[in-house]
């Protein structure tokens, strides 16, 4: 109770305060308007809520406005939480906004959702990531045609790596025909020369890159041959073909860095390399130097017939040593076969025959040992030591046997 029968502005504006801002009723709210007014300060972004036949103030500090996921549009209808709030010293009610989605975002990030959880159970999102070369001869690039993205790629490949080929294919990255244009595209980048594959797209709202939310899209992306890194939006954009892909970059630019060594760099790394080669090969030219006047030195190579007088000295003296060897043999020989000459002389049937003695044969040549082989009238040839005698037997006799 006011006892002086009134209050002061100051009064009514605190306990304004009290009631709106410091009441639960009003400490989260959720507002669905239309987007009226739309003005950008240092300090944050201020704009309307329009209703039907209302509207409220709204302010979103420069901070939270950065971290939304897309730009307030002027005429869009939004959905905003927030708190409201009562700034006294001019009297205004202002609906603090913390966050904000565009209607309908709510059913489309489900779906988006739904359809991440899906890909992701298929192990979509979970095969093996391709390699990328590590200094590319050509690169695909699938994009708009003459868009940002298309002219941040052109613009760093051939900055950081001159000798890199790019092959465009161009696609409509934004509207209902996108996701069928992107799918083209990327199926002829597959199918080309490229060693690589660049997919990129700049900034937007969640709707203008919803094409890169297309499972056909991100299918296609997933089973690509060729390694692909998915460019898609700026750094806090993220899309399905993000998770598709063997890589992700935050920007076009930052894809163009991914994928292709720095020239000047390598370079320099030639340059190590050469420097390195060039010394590595002196020092094994100084050891060989070293090593060969290690050699020359060495009483071989200073007389190198000196190092044959051992072995001329040696094979001398076996020569020797062979020489009286085989004339001991030789004289052991000669006398062995003197030895053999006697015995066979003293075996020599004519030296018996020029002692007187004969050996007979019959007329057909053949010996005649014994007085039985001999028949009377039997011609025999007396062999003796000058010559032979033919004549005929008269008589046969045995010894020990008296004629009959």
């Amino acid at each position: 109770m006011i006892d002086k029968g009134y209050e002061t502005v100051d009064e009514l504006s605190l306990r304004l305060k009290g009631v709106l801002v410091d009441s639960a009723l009003f400490s989260r709210l959720v507002v669905k308007g239309e987007v009226s007014g739309k003005k950008e300060h240092s300090s944050g972004v201020y704009f309307d809520l329009k209703g039907e036949r209302s509207l409220i103030s709204c302010v979103i500090w420069k901070d939270v406005y950065y971290r939304q996921k897309e730009p307030l549009e002027e005429g869009s209808a939004v959905i905003c939480r927030g708190t409201l709030d009562y700034y006294a010293p001019r009297g205004r009610l202002t609906f603090k906004v913390y966050s904000y989605e565009k209607e309908g975002a709510g059913a489309k990030d489900l779906a988006l959702k739904a359809l991440y959880q899906k890909l992701k159970a298929e192990g979509v999102f979970d095969r093996p990531k391709k390699s990328f070369p590590k200094y590319p001869g050509t690169i695909a690039l699938v994009a708009g045609c003459r868009s940002a993205a298309e002219s941040d790629v052109l613009r760093n490949v051939p900055r950081r790596w001159p000798l890199a080929k790019i092959l465009l294919f161009p696609a409509l990255v934004q509207g209902e025909k996108a996701p069928s244009s992107l799918v083209s595209a990327l199926k002829a980048a597959d199918a080309s020369t490229a060693e690589a594959v660049i997919l990129a797209r700049g900034g937007g709202s969640s709707d203008d890159l919803s094409g890169f939310n297309d499972e056909a899209v991100v299918r296609q992306v997933a089973g690509m041959k060729k390694p692909i890194i998915s460019a898609v939006g700026h750094e806090i954009d993220i899309s399905l073909t993000d998770f598709a892909a063997d890589l992700r970059a935050s920007t076009p630019t930052a894809a163009s860095e991914l994928v292709t060594p720095d020239w000047n760099e390598v370079m320099e790394d030639l340059d190590s390399y050469e420097y390195t080669l060039d010394s590595l090969l002196r020092n094994k030219l100084a050891s060989l130097r070293e090593k060969l006047s290690s050699l020359a030195e060495r009483p071989f190579f200073k007389s190198p017939l000196g190092a044959f007088e051992v072995y001329n000295e040696k094979i001398a003296r076996l020569a020797d040593r062979l020489s009286t060897s085989l004339a001991r043999k030789l004289e052991r020989s000669a006398s062995r076969l003197s030895f053999l000459e006697g015995k066979l002389t003293a075996l020599d049937a004519r030296k018996t025959l020029e002692r007187g003695f004969a050996y007979l044969t019959d007329g057909e040549g053949r010996s005649i040992v014994k007085a039985t082989e001999a028949k009377v009238g039997t011609r025999i040839v007396s062999h003796l030591a000058d010559g032979y005698i033919v004549s005929e037997v008269q008589e046969v006799s045995e010894h020990g046997k008296e004629k009959a």
